[in-house]
């Protein structure tokens, strides 16, 4: 399970990521569900109603082409 606060940050940037591009929750449904009837999933990640797992962490990376990279202070 990943950290709700980690969840919670990550789905922020990926929502604002989306709008900014024009995407819709249907195409990103379609992306990592491969079927656009999974949109209502992606409202509920966008929403904070569920907390996204490392697969779907790692479809969004990919999809936008970004990395986590955990730092040391």
């Amino acid at each position: 399970m990943i950290n709700s606060k980690f969840s919670e940050n990550a789905m922020f940037f990926f929502k604002e990521k989306r709008n900014s591009l024009g995407i819709s929750q249907t195409e990103i449904a379609i992306h990592i569900y491969g079927d656009k009837k999974y949109r209502g999933e992606i409202s509920k990640l966008e929403s904070g109603k569920r907390q996204i797992t490392l697969f779907i962490l790692d479809k969004y990376l990919k999809l936008f082409n970004c990395e986590v990279i955990f730092k040391e202070n």
